[in-house]
Order: C-alpha cells, then sequence, then structure tokens
C-alpha cells in the first residue's frame, strides 16, 4: 500500500517540475512551448485587485536564416544572375572580378592555412591563427579556394560555386532572438466551465492589429496547467506598414503548451539577432 502512495506521489512531483512550470489555478510563472515552431516564451504574471493578470513575456525563438524553399530559389537564380553579371562586364556587384592585390592576398592566405608559409605579424600572427577554431579554420580555406578560382576563371561554374558557398552557409545558420512584451488579461469562463484568460486588446498600429491571446487550463494527474495560444487579427487590411500590405501580417494561431518538447534545427552556425 505504502510503495502505492509512494509512486503516485512520485508520478505528480516528476510531472509539475520536468515541463518546467508548476501547477497554479492562476497562471503565475512559467514557461510554453510552441508546437509549431522552434521557440518559447516565458512568462511572469501578477494578479491585480481589480482581478485583471498582469504578465511579462519573453519569447526565446531560434529559426534557420533562410529556409529550404529559399535555399532552392537561390540556387535556381544563379544561372539569370551570372548572365546579367556577364552583361555588365562583371561590375555590377552581383559579381565583381577580383583586383590582383585581391587575389594575391587569397592566395597568400591559402598558403598560410596549409602550412606553407607563415602568417604575418611574427608571434601575433600565429597566436590569431591558432585562436580560430576549427569550423573557422576549414571555412577560411575553402573560402580562399573558391575566391582564387574567380581569378582566373570567369565561368558560370566558377560565379556557380562563389554563390553556393554563402548560400549553403545560410543554409546551415540559426538565427538566436529575444523579445520582450507585456499584456493584461481578463477572466473569462470557458465554454466547459473551465476558466481562461483573455488578453486585453485594441487595434494599433497603420494596421489596426488585435491581440487574440489566451491563457487556457489543462488538467493533468489531478494539476492544473497552464498553455497559451497566441494570434492576432489585422482589422485593417488594406493600409500598409514600411512598403508591406497588412492583409500579408501573419494571422495565424499558435499554440503554447506547458509540455517540454525538443526542436531538431541542425544549426551548424549561430548567429544572434535582434529581430
Amino acid at each position: 500500500m505504502l510503495k502505492n502512495y509512494k509512486s503516485t506521489l512520485l508520478v505528480c512531483v516528476v510531472t509539475m517540475f520536468t515541463n518546467g512550470v508548476f501547477a497554479q489555478e492562476v497562471p503565475r510563472n512559467g514557461i510554453v512551448y510552441n508546437t509549431k515552431e522552434s521557440n518559447s516564451l516565458t512568462y511572469e504574471c501578477v494578479l491585480g485587485r481589480d482581478d485583471k493578470l498582469r504578465c511579462d513575456f519573453i519569447q526565446t525563438s531560434v529559426r534557420k536564416k533562410i529556409s529550404k524553399a529559399e535555399f532552392a530559389e537561390k540556387i535556381a537564380q544563379i544561372p539569370q544572375l551570372y548572365k546579367e553579371a556577364q552583361a555588365s562586364g562583371f561590375k555590377n556587384g552581383v559579381f565583381n572580378l577580383p583586383s590582383a592585390e585581391d587575389c594575391k592576398m587569397w592566395r597568400e592566405l591559402t598558403e598560410i592555412m596549409s602550412g606553407k608559409k607563415q602568417p604575418p605579424n611574427g608571434a601575433a600572427g600565429v597566436a590569431a591563427l591558432e585562436a580560430l577554431s576549427e569550423i573557422e579554420r576549414t571555412n577560411l580555406k575553402l573560402s580562399s579556394e573558391v575566391l582564387i578560382a574567380t581569378c582566373d576563371n570567369h565561368s558560370l561554374q566558377s560565379f556557380a560555386n562563389l554563390v553556393k558557398l554563402e548560400v549553403e552557409k545560410s543554409s546551415k545558420t540559426c538565427l538566436v532572438s529575444s523579445n520582450k512584451f507585456s499584456q493584461q488579461f481578463k477572466r473569462v469562463k470557458g465554454d466547459v466551465g473551465d476558466e481562461v484568460w483573455v488578453v486585453e486588446s485594441k487595434p494599433d498600429g497603420d494596421c489596426g492589429i488585435v491581440r487574440l491571446d489566451v491563457f487556457s487550463a489543462e488538467k493533468n494527474n489531478g494539476y492544473k496547467y497552464w498553455s497559451y495560444t497566441s494570434k492576432k487579427a489585422v482589422t485593417n487590411p488594406k493600409g500598409q506598414v514600411m512598403g508591406m500590405e497588412c492583409s500579408k501580417f501573419d494571422q495565424d494561431e499558435y499554440l503554447y503548451s506547458w509540455k517540454s518538447r525538443e526542436s531538431a534545427s541542425e544549426c551548424t552556425y549561430i548567429n544572434f539577432s535582434p529581430l
């Protein structure tokens, strides 16, 4: 009997702690995970005497710099870009002919990276080279070799290799960003009697964007946990912001679950982004 009681208690404790959020009657603090994308929301809320819930959020996001579709599009554009560069005498900014000084520098760098030549500036140069990570050394050597090829050959293939080098790196790069915001919620009874907390929002900006976010409860092992739904509506679809039509703004619904989840992003490189 005691053994069964301990097992039940252990299940409850593990459920409460491993999901990154405590069971709470009202959303107080915790973390919820986007079920579609690689991002999460950390929240801290205070319930006021007016029965309004005031919450501070931090959204942390990890996303690819370019999508698979964007990668394929950029590769498909290479022949046309090459024609435009060729028509301008390779002076249109897309594929400029390297200078003699550039070619000399890249050749020297390749010799240094392969150990055939000592780096400049003596001990300081050696230290700078040794400070490079293995992946930085590999990328620097590969970039130099691709760039050197353009010194001797202005063919479509050399141009394609140059573009692919940058595009392939972008496809393996993930952008990490965080965003802080605050919202106020009011208590509303749900369809099945459970309460939900609905954001109080008014049309904002030229697009008249209204937030429709909701905290909703889910019971697990007799405890109440809070998930979050994020959604916004554009009330002025004919408006524009920075040249973009308001009707094209994201109005999809995103569910954030209290259940923790892992995301596989296959990031070789990480860039921290302000957006």
